[in-house]
């Protein structure tokens, strides 16, 4: 079914001009300040970028970089999966619809057996949108991010539970 809200998600390898392009992106909101480290140098791109078996994906809508996506992966065909949005992007659909594209990639294109991740506690929207994609919790943790403890869930989704959308 085709989403009429939400122009279709074109996704691709993200490429060093990409890194660029994000690291100019505007600060998230007040709300989603704690996670804009991800998107500037020393963050996330820059953690996974030159990782073997790691795939960098950018995302694009009407030509427009939007999002990227991270698999990382972890050990017996298991992998970590990262998004974030550009932050005038937030609560509109995109989020969904970049992880279901991140998702079909690292099932059916790479063949991944699991994917896991962490959520911050506090983030009730991105733990709805994993719960939809069938994303389980499997745990809490504690981790040091920018010189602060936060509180994160463990979560996971089989290969097995995965139907694209």
């Amino acid at each position: 079914m085709m989403d009429t809200e939400n122009p279709p998600i074109r996704l691709r390898q993200l490429l060093p001009a990409d890194k660029a392009a994000i690291a100019s992106w505007p600060p998230y909101p007040d709300a989603f300040a704690d996670l804009d480290y991800a998107l500037r140098p020393g963050g996330w791109l820059d953690e996974f970028g030159d990782r073997p078996q790691a795939w960098l994906y950018a995302a694009e809508q009407d030509g427009e970089l939007v999002a990227f996506s991270i698999i990382a992966a972890t050990e017996g065909g298991d992998a970590e999966f990262r998004i974030a949005l550009h932050p005038e992007k937030n609560g509109q659909g995109v989020g969904a619809l970049v992880a279901a594209r991140t998702l079909d990639e690292a099932f059916a294109r790479i063949g991944l057996r699991r994917l896991h991740l962490i959520v911050r506690q506090n983030n009730p929207r991105a733990i709805r949108l994993y719960r939809r994609l069938g994303f389980a919790q499997r745990g809490a943790c504690r981790q040091v991010v920018n010189g602060r403890l936060v509180d994160f869930f463990r979560m996971d989704l089989p290969g097995v539970r995965w139907r694209p959308e």
